[in-house]
């Protein structure tokens, strides 16, 4: 048997089924194309979908064979919507069919109408709440009045006890701002609407007190970086901010006339970067408080004396296309990453301390889309800075493997191919002692059936998939899928590996030795028409089998 790489058996996919219904609330038409629906299905499989619409009807594309629960967001002018959320009804989708929810109200409008002295409005918000059997309904409106007086009009669906608050935004003469709330109240709202009036007197800005100034100076003092320093910036954020860019290793700065608002004192947020010359990037100082009183300087210094050193990647396994990676270096407020060089080392400069590098991040841009896997490897020893002596950071070691996972909304017999937008997947390493992992990764474009091409250290990871489809945004679903250790393929006639326990492959011959690898997923293409895949224990597995032999 010969075989090579191929396409992935993992695939997210869904046979699609329809939710459709029609929306009324009496005297309103919905503005615009802004109102959405979705549905969330409650059997516990994460499944959903969502979408914005304009007009009367909707119709949304959801993942049959699931029970749905429908929730509503209505926008009935341009700055007022009703959110109607319905716990039950669940709407049963059959796979190929359709449920019918409508939403249908009686509506009347509140009126809210406000009255300010002392001050402008420039901003009026409304909420109005209600609940009936197993629906509720928020209701929201704003307006940005900019006057002495100022209203709004909130459309809401009727009900005997409507519970009414809102709030006033006042700018005052100074220019100063304030705020108050309008006291919450319950009103029988029926056919006539309701008002809602509500004045204030505005309190009068208080007496302007003197502003207080008060100074950092310091120096930033990196040593035995003469060969790659580039330049350093400090940073001080408090009540105003000031930064200054640092052009020798050792520079004295000041940040003068920092403002201490109406108060004595001030604690200001201080703290620098170093930026390196190649191969090194860069090392972030540890941040503190500064205490800044009036008309006083206060001392705020940075200092490093670096040493510096290496970290190779040992990096086995297939790769993401146009991949880069990148690791960090921290510890005692000390940060830094760099970007892997040619020869697959990262270069750190740090001062003395003791230092962890568990963090690696790996990403690419395959053909139309983008990458991630990020690791955490809490069991890679603490690095120990010392003082002229050169940095040793063990080598960090990986193995990957890769996998495609396809999207496909399954249609009817004779129905034309359903097109998927930007679809994509989260995923995270489980049980897994000792690391933690996470991937992401999408595909750029509209197709049927894209793909996305995944790259993990071996383990098991859940998956969650998402895209969009006919404008509409779906999850397709969550599942495991489950990267084998990939095994050496040596070169030879009739060679024997087992990628997976239950799985022996024979090579007729391998000219050029490399690895093989396997991904195990629960999902996969549908069978020809007729067929169906036998999995005597009821768990159906597919496998994903790769190799970079040449046979």
């Amino acid at each position: 048997m010969a075989t090579t790489a191929g396409r992935a058996w993992a695939q997210a996919e869904i046979h699609p089924g329809t939710l459709r219904g029609s929306v009324s609330f009496s005297g309103e038409t919905l503005y615009g194309t802004s109102s959405s629906i979705s549905a969330s299905a409650t059997d516990g499989s994460g499944l959903s979908g969502n979408r914005s619409f304009g007009g009367s009807t909707y119709s949304l594309i959801v993942p049959g064979g699931h029970p749905y629960r429908a929730t509503l967001n209505a926008y009935l002018l341009p700055q007022s919507y009703v959110n109607v959320n319905r716990s039950s009804p669940t709407y049963s989708v059959p796979v190929g069919g359709e449920a019918v929810a409508d939403f249908h109200y009686e509506t009347a409008r509140i009126t809210l109408d406000v009255q300010v002295t002392g001050g402008t409005i420039y901003q009026l918000n409304l909420y109005a709440n209600a609940a009936e059997g197993t629906e509720s309904y928020n209701g929201y409106g704003y307006a940005y009045p900019n006057t002495t007086s100022g209203s709004l009009v909130l459309p809401m669906i009727r009900d005997s006890a409507v519970n009414v608050y809102g709030y006033v935004y006042v700018r005052r003469s100074d220019g100063s701002t304030i705020a108050t709330s309008i006291p919450s109240r319950s009103i029988a709202l029926g056919e006539s609407g309701a008002s809602v009036s509500f004045t204030w007197d505005v309190p009068a800005p208080p007496p302007p007190s003197p502003t207080n100034y008060g100074s950092i100076a310091g120096e930033m003092r990196v040593e035995n970086a003469d060969t790659f320093f580039n330049y350093s910036y400090v940073y001080a954020s408090g009540a105003s901010s000031q930064y200054q860019y640092l052009y020798s290793p050792i520079s004295p700065f000041t940040f003068s006339n920092l403002s201490l608002g109406t108060s004595t004192s001030y604690n200001y947020y201080t703290y620098g970067y170093t930026y390196f010359r190649a191969p090194f990037n860069f090392l972030q100082h540890p941040a503190q408080y500064t205490l800044v009183s009036a008309g006083q300087t206060s001392t705020r210094n940075f200092s490093a004396s670096l040493q510096t050193g290496k970290m190779r990647l040992n990096w086995t396994g297939d790769r993401p296309a146009s991949w880069t990676a990148y690791g960090y270096f921290s510890g005692g407020g000390w940060n830094q990453y760099d970007y892997i060089d040619s020869d697959s080392t990262m270069s750190f400069a740090a001062p003395p301390g003791t230092y962890s590098n568990t963090q690696l991040v790996l990403y690419g841009y395959p053909t139309n889309g983008y990458f991630q896997y990020v690791e955490n490897d809490y069991t890679r020893p603490a690095v120990t800075v010392t003082a002229g002596s050169p940095i040793t950071i063990p080598d960090y070691e990986l193995t990957t493997v890769s996998t495609d996972i396809i999207f496909d909304v399954v249609e009817g017999a004779g129905a034309p191919e359903v097109l998927i937008t930007q679809p994509y997947i989260n995923g995270s390493l489980v049980n897994a002692s000792g690391r933690s992992a996470s991937l992401y990764a999408r595909y750029n474009g509209t197709t049927g059936r894209p793909s996305v091409r995944v790259t993990g250290r071996p383990g098991t990871y859940q998956i969650y998939a998402y895209g969009s489809v006919n404008g509409q945004s779906i999850v397709f679903g969550n599942f495991r899928i489950t990267l084998e250790v990939p095994q050496q393929t040596s070169s030879g006639d009739d060679v024997v590996v087992s990628p997976i326990p239950s799985v022996t492959i024979t090579f007729d011959q391998v000219t050029t030795g490399g690895v093989t690898s396997a991904t195990v997923s629960p999902l996969g293409p549908q069978p020809p028409a007729g067929w169906d895949v036998y999995a005597p224990n009821g768990q159906k597995a597919f496998y994903d089998l790769q190799t970079t032999a040449v046979t």
